[in-house]
């Protein structure tokens, strides 16, 4: 597993909004945290698979030499 940096926000009329924020369209709503996580997460399986077996090229991924808060594990 790889470990990937998230973000969690609160909507204002309700639910939750998770992002990956190195790598682009990895994001997911849900009606609580642990649903926008679960959703998130499998986002960011898609993004990988289709990137695995697609000519595109490899994610570069910004480093983050130091960086505190939530990861997420795909």
């Amino acid at each position: 597993n790889n470990f990937y940096p998230i973000t969690i926000e609160e909507h204002t009329e309700g639910g939750y909004y998770a992002r990956c924020p190195i790598i682009q369209g990895a994001w997911a709503d849900g009606e609580t945290i642990e649903e926008a996580v679960v959703n998130l997460q499998s986002i960011l399986k898609d993004i990988l698979e289709y990137r695995t077996n697609t000519v595109k090229p490899p994610l570069k991924l910004k480093e983050q030499k130091l960086w505190h808060g939530l990861a997420l594990a795909v």
